[in-house]
């Protein structure tokens, strides 16, 4: 009971009697509390959970661990095809899915050559050194 007033207290500011247009969760377990808040009949509108990376990748949380979600969201961004296909494997809807990247298209930058050294190109990318940040 205590767990559920504490759910309930995070998303405080936001109950009211007014409906909202659309309900954007960022990160799977937020969109859970939000379907949780919302089944008790204190949010009312669409609902749509966008998923970075931990949220879905991250088995330790089970296999329907995110079941109540995806029957109760009317959709999900995901920021790579990665994301999607972790996303399906778990068991959301793949119609209900849309692939939105934050990245940045490098095709629109010209790189900068020093003149001391033709062959070089100097890069630096802020990121963890694993395989679904798409470095190797």
């Amino acid at each position: 009971m205590i767990r559920r007033l504490y759910l309930i207290s995070l998303f405080y500011p936001f109950i009211s009697k007014n409906k909202y247009d659309i309900i954007h969760c960022h990160f799977g377990p937020t969109g859970l509390r939000a379907v949780f808040v919302r089944s008790l009949g204190l949010l009312d509108g669409k609902m749509l959970t966008t998923f970075y990376g931990y949220d879905i990748t991250h088995r330790a949380m089970g296999e329907n661990y995110y079941q109540n979600l995806f029957s109760n969201s009317d959709i999900f961004i995901v920021i790579s095809n990665f994301i999607r296909e972790n996303a399906i494997s778990a068991g959301f809807d793949k119609n209900k899915i849309v692939v939105l990247p934050i990245g940045v298209n490098p095709g629109e930058f010209i790189p900068y050559k020093q003149k001391t050294d033709k062959n070089c190109i100097r890069l630096l990318r802020v990121a963890r050194l694993v395989e679904k940040k798409g470095l190797y």
